[in-house]
């Protein structure tokens, strides 16, 4: 199943910018990560109108990023199942 068919699962955001400096947000949903990954593509295609900024919400808080800025971007999906750390090492 694709993030994409999932908007509401929550996952870790890591945007790394091209001053070297590094935001991780947590609890961001796929939907969220989503537009941004598609607003930094359209940043890339010339004569595409895309936002200069976009915001990244959460329910505690949101944050701005310059998009200008971004060199890339990760995301990665919360396990639905806590995982046993003892059954990764085995």
């Amino acid at each position: 199943m694709s993030i994409s068919e999932q908007p509401e699962r929550l996952g870790l955001l890591k945007v790394m910018f091209r001053d070297g400096g590094i935001q991780t947000v947590s609890n961001v949903s796929a939907k969220e990560a989503g537009t941004l990954l598609d607003h930094l593509g359209k940043m890339m295609v010339d004569d595409v109108p895309a936002p200069r900024f976009a915001a990244i919400r959460r329910p505690e808080d949101s944050y701005a990023v310059d998009l200008s800025q971004v060199r890339s971007v990760e995301f990665a999906l919360f396990a639905d199942e806590p995982t046993d750390a003892g059954a990764l090492l085995a």
